[in-house]
């Protein structure tokens, strides 16, 4: 009985994850920005996450393993308005947060 509370107690403890904390900053910080410009898109202010997924919202999607303080940088090739997305997920990828951002292109 007691190994069995014991396992049960592992089981229990290993399966716990932590919940990513999302926040999200661009540099540089504007309204909008031109055609060509590249802007950083800042994850120093996250935490409890393993992978990242991006989502720009002009077609360019991907994932990646990251340790906190991740940048990534980005530079949009045509003009409009796009709903940029980052997706935190934790180690197991069972829990995830995000944050959005409106990004304005301008010519």
């Amino acid at each position: 009985m007691r190994k069995l509370v014991y396992i049960a107690f592992i089981v229990l403890f290993a399966s716990c994850e932590r919940t990513p904390i999302a926040c999200l900053n661009l540099n540089p910080t504007n309204s909008s920005y031109k055609v060509g410009e590249e802007i950083l898109f800042s994850s120093e202010c996250a935490s409890n996450y393993y992978h990242i997924a991006y989502d720009f919202g002009d077609g360019d999607k991907f994932t990646i393993d990251a340790t906190e303080g991740h940048i990534q940088k980005k530079v949009f090739k045509f003009k409009g308005t796009y709903a940029c997305r980052v997706t935190y997920y934790s180690k197991n990828k069972k829990k995830t947060s995000y944050e959005e951002r409106v990004v304005e292109i301008i010519d």
